[in-house]
């Protein structure tokens, strides 16, 4: 074999390593991912951090080096974690750790990261920054807190690699476009359930504009809606692997639904081709079909998410389909298809009948069952959706009624313009999804009908600073129903002492507290530091 065989096969081999690198480059390109959130928890007594989502592939972050021990269910210290951030965000992050966070709120930080970041780097990690700036570059971190205990604080850092100026972002909404199409038959839509307190409020283009950052969405193919209490984005020509990376952020992202202030469960499908009314109704279903369960069954959602247009044939989602439509005709019907289901105010431990009713309605048509009906009302949309029938039929029905009646209603039907109330009107009774009580609008809102001698119930399930300024502020309240989540504990001293501050603070407002389904056996300390007198017992009816 002479010099030149010799070159011929160097030749070839070094063409054969530059196609191999050439591959591994594109292959990194084309697996990383260029957006998503990563959650985790902090432990304060323990000054360390435990990530609760997977790693990104070939170095995504920083976060995600090969040899990092910042990995899902693995503990990082606490300083080790910080070492990631620049010195400046560095102290933001640790000053938050250090104070308190009202329950049911967050803290919002914009936050960098230490470009010289080089820990544990393996060489292949090493050689991807060379290739990849932006993985020591990239813009800011999103980082969102919320305080979980006394020591524990539940986290979110979303990253993008791409940078956009929310003052240049501009977005049009399609829900009343009625000539919207979309022919392309690889469409994807990712939607969302959006917090009861936005049904009242416009979304701020800064809140719409953090999901187009998160997902890295092409403006040009991707077309926003907001109806019926949700949001979705329907985008066409997604490649596979955009997709896998989509589900990966949506499924973090509803591990950490409890930080995210607009947004409580979202959900990913493919569809078809979107070219007349029937096809929008149709994806208008499969997102609450998906929705729906995923907000009751959060523990089930791989069965409500990642499907096709296929979903349309299935038996589970026509019959979901068809009861839902149910739903909203007997609602809906001008006969008013419902009995009254009236729950007493009992002495506690004495069952002598008070004169303060619970009144609810109920669905008596036998076309749809009770299970399907208790599945509907754990949908906060659907609930303020027909809480203004439920609440005037009921108003109607105890027009000449003795008794004095109560309704429970959703803080948003209560605030809502259009729901009027009246002095002969039943009492309102008013309650928050996850306790998240609007205050200043609640107080506004209840002031202003006592002026008028209306007076307000509230529904509590959690006892935080928000509602003790509430109830401090407002001397116009008549009763406070203690929830059953709460009442159900009692015999924990933790749970009971919580209890004193609103116990106080009622009896110098001369407000009736009413324990919801307190258990008999209560300890007689208990029952006396509480002043428990009155109970809401849902089994006797009258």
């Amino acid at each position: 074999m002479n010099i030149f065989h010799y070159l011929i096969i160097l030749l070839l081999f070094a063409f054969l390593i530059v196609i191999l690198v050439g591959f591994l480059i594109i292959s990194y390109l084309y697996y990383r991912s260029s957006s998503g959130i990563i959650n985790f928890k902090v432990d304060k007594n323990n000054n360390r951090v435990i990530r609760i989502s997977n790693k990104y592939h070939f170095l995504s972050t920083i976060f995600d080096s090969q040899n990092s021990n910042f990995k899902e269910f693995n503990f990082l210290s606490l300083n080790d974690f910080l070492d990631y951030f620049k010195e400046d965000s560095r102290d933001k992050i640790s000053k938050q750790f250090e104070g308190f966070i009202p329950e049911g709120k967050s803290e919002v930080l914009e936050v960098y990261i230490n470009s010289k970041y080089r820990k544990n780097f393996s060489l292949i990690d090493r050689i991807l920054v060379v290739l990849d700036k932006t993985i020591t570059r990239t813009p800011s971190y999103t980082l969102t807190i919320h305080q979980d205990s006394a020591s524990d604080y539940i986290c979110s850092l979303k990253w993008s690699k791409i940078s956009h100026r929310v003052q240049k972002f501009r977005i049009k909404e399609h829900s009343k476009n009625a000539k919207f199409e979309i022919k392309e038959k690889n469409t994807v839509v990712i939607g969302a359930l959006i917090k009861p307190e936005f049904y009242l409020k416009n979304l701020r283009v800064a809140d719409i504009y953090e999901i187009y950052s998160i997902f890295n969405f092409a403006p040009k193919k991707t077309f926003y809606f907001k109806e019926e209490g949700m949001v979705y984005f329907v985008l066409k020509n997604i490649k596979q692997n955009k997709y896998k990376e989509y589900v990966t952020i949506i499924n973090d992202l509803n591990q950490s639904s409890n930080i995210n202030k607009v947004f409580s469960t979202l959900t990913i499908f493919k569809f078809h081709e979107i070219v007349d009314e029937k096809n929008k109704l149709d994806l208008k279903n499969v997102l609450k079909y998906s929705l729906y369960n995923i907000y009751c069954r959060p523990q089930e959602i791989d069965l409500f998410i990642n499907f096709d247009h296929k979903i349309l044939q299935e038996k589970k989602f026509i019959e979901f389909s068809d009861m839902l439509n149910k739903y909203d005709v007997l609602n809906n019907s001008s006969e008013n298809d419902f009995f009254i289901r009236k729950s007493v105010i009992v002495k506690y431990n004495k069952n002598e009948k008070g004169n303060l009713y619970l009144y609810e309605c109920q669905i008596k048509n036998l076309a749809i069952s009770d299970s399907w009906i208790r599945f509907f009302k754990q949908i906060p949309y659907l609930e303020y959706k027909y809480q203004k029938i439920w609440y005037n039929y009921i108003a109607d029905y105890s027009r000449d009624n003795t008794q004095n009646p109560m309704v429970k209603i959703s803080q948003e039907v209560f605030l809502d313009k259009q729901f009027n109330v009246s002095i002969d009107k039943p009492l309102c009774l008013v309650y928050a999804n996850n306790n998240a009580f609007m205050s200043e609008l609640l107080k506004e809102k209840i002031l202003k009908n006592s002026e008028n001698k209306i007076y307000t119930a509230l529904y509590i399930e959690t006892i935080d600073r928000a509602l003790i300024n509430i109830i401090n502020t407002v001397d116009k309240l008549k009763v406070i129903i203690i929830g059953e989540k709460i009442s159900q504990n009692l015999s924990d001293w933790s749970v009971a002492y919580d209890c004193l501050s609103i116990i106080s603070l009622a009896k110098t407002k001369n407000i009736q507290v009413v324990f919801e389904n307190p258990k008999k056996d209560l300890d007689e300390l208990i029952v006396e530091k509480l002043n428990i007198k009155y109970a809401f017992d849902s089994s006797l009816n009258n």
